[in-house]
């Protein structure tokens, strides 16, 4: 049960890494001279559904959890958590009961009250769901004891509990799913936007809800939804107009930078592209060999192929804006002789090592990439299978290859990463073990004290460094295009942790 969760998680966080690609606009925007913005588009996959606990993609999570339904607190960019359902939260000194001090007269679009008993009943609904069933191992119980306070009890103390709740539980009003409304016809939350209609494959209609309990958000007062999967399709209507901002794909830079209407900034994700080792087997069973297949890899000029902007070189598996990340970690500068010194202390010859790198199209590049960096320390004899995407999912779940490349985005918290690194976990294609890793993770989990939490992270990342079990390549960034129109800062505090700019948040340039 548990592992079918682990995949389920991955899955929508892959989801989420390839929406981070969405094209976001607005149409006519301003009419004439000095008249207001009144349109905000956003362009991308199709919604699958509007049940949040159920939610199949990015988008699915993106709506029902910022856009029309909200959680009880943000996040920033600094892993702050600022007020929202919630104004506030309290922590008891072991860290297994959270009291939430709810916003008093908030009410849903369909104009029904906010209280705890929505709280409860989201929070036990998201436990039963796809998106946050982890929660059904931990909670003991949640009381509600007066309509502003719920009480949430855990069995044990489980340090990523805010982040799941930001991540995949928005408010939904309690027996919403029991009950015979059609949400998907129409669905509703506490959200700055309220529903008005879908058109599935075309288009959606939002508005601002006249209600909201924060004064001026949206600052734009209607939103519509546009599918558009084709990224160069969307970049052209970013530059004629059409779209407002959009994160765009790296081979678009050069073409946007040439262009005086259009504004460029980038921003970290919390995804980033690896390729793993299977260290049980022969010759990544060595770790001479895994130290010298590191250190024959420049990533900075790796990230150059891909676009300098889109991407960063990688040191670690966490990325720069993820909770726990270790900037001392200077992991694997590229350095040739350094790589052939480790290839000849090791029990191989470069002759007797043989593999195959597998990956998907989207990672031809990189997988190219090791290849030539591979031949070049003296390692000839290593090819490139690529395979259909859902094959080459399905293999990672069952350990099938002993190499091949990937990109993972596991959420903003480092605790998430136990599904890769701990023995015997889900997804740990590596095969890796280490009882000292194990014991962080564990630590990390349950500890209410945050100073312990991160000391817990960093000896995972000094572990993981010095025991080479994969080789991190590249960090992905949104590199945001957008007119000069619009001005994107108020949404850029948040945007890192969401891995999407956020519409209510976007002000028109008057």
């Amino acid at each position: 049960m548990k592992n079918k969760h682990f995949a389920r998680i991955l899955v929508l966080l892959l989801s989420l890494a390839l929406l981070m690609g969405s094209a976001i606009g607005c149409g006519s925007g301003k009419g004439s001279e000095g008249e207001a913005k009144e349109w905000l588009n956003i362009a991308g996959e199709d919604i699958v559904t509007f049940n949040p606990f159920m939610a199949v993609n990015g988008a699915d999570i993106m709506f029902m959890m910022h856009i029309i339904g909200e959680p009880l607190l943000l996040c920033t960019e600094d892993f702050q958590y600022e007020p929202l359902l919630a104004e506030s939260y309290d922590l008891s000194t072991d860290g297994t009961e959270y009291t939430f001090h709810l916003r008093s007269g908030v009410t849903f679009h369909d104009g029904s009250a906010f209280d705890s008993e929505d709280v409860k009943y989201s929070i036990e609904s998201a436990s039963k769901g796809s998106t946050a069933g982890e929660l059904s191992y931990y909670i003991e119980s949640i009381e509600t004891p007066d309509p502003l306070t719920a009480v949430v009890k855990l069995n044990a103390p489980l340090s990523s509990f805010l982040v799941t709740l930001y991540t995949f539980v928005p408010m939904m009003p309690s027996g919403i799913f029991e009950s015979d409304y059609d949400f998907e016809a129409h669905p509703i939350g506490t959200g700055p936007y309220e529903f008005v209609s879908y058109t599935p494959g075309d288009t959606m209609i939002l508005k601002a809800y006249d209600k909201y309990y924060i004064e001026g958000i949206p600052a734009i007062p209607n939103l519509k939804y546009r599918v558009i999967i084709d990224k160069t399709t969307a970049f052209v209507a970013l530059e004629t107009g059409d779209l407002d901002y959009y994160a765009i794909q790296p081979t678009d830079i050069t073409l946007a930078e040439k262009n005086k209407d259009l504004n460029i900034d980038n921003y970290p994700t919390y995804a980033s592209i690896m390729a793993w080792m299977d260290n049980s087997v022969a010759p990544f069973d060595d770790i001479n060999v895994r130290l010298a297949l590191n250190y024959a890899v420049d990533r900075n000029a790796l990230a150059q192929v891909k676009g300098a902007s889109g991407y960063t070189g990688a040191t670690t598996y966490t990325t720069p804006c993820c909770y726990g990340f270790n900037k001392d970690i200077a992991g694997y500068p590229y350095n040739k002789d350094l790589a052939k010194e480790y290839l000849a202390k090791s029990s191989y010859s470069p002759d007797q090592i043989s593999f195959t790198i597998t990956t998907e199209d989207t990672y031809t590049t990189e997988a190219q990439f090791l290849q030539e960096s591979f031949r070049d320390i003296g390692v000839e004899n290593v090819i490139i299978e690529t395979l259909e995407p859902g094959t080459f999912q399905a293999g990672i779940m069952t350990k099938e290859f002993p190499f091949g490349v990937v990109s993972v985005g596991l959420g903003i918290s480092a605790s998430a990463s136990s599904i890769m690194f701990t023995t015997g976990a889900p997804i740990n294609m590596m095969n890796y073990s280490n009882s000292a890793v194990d014991e962080a993770y564990a630590t990390a989990a349950v500890t209410p004290d945050e100073a312990e939490r991160l000391a817990a992270f960093h000896t995972i990342d000094e572990n993981l460094n010095a025991d080479a079990p994969f080789l991190p390549l590249l960090w992905t960034n949104n590199v945001v295009c957008s007119r000069k129109t619009v001005d994107l800062s108020g949404a850029m505090k948040y945007a890192s942790v969401t891995s999407e700019i956020l519409p209510q948040f976007v002000k028109a340039v008057k």
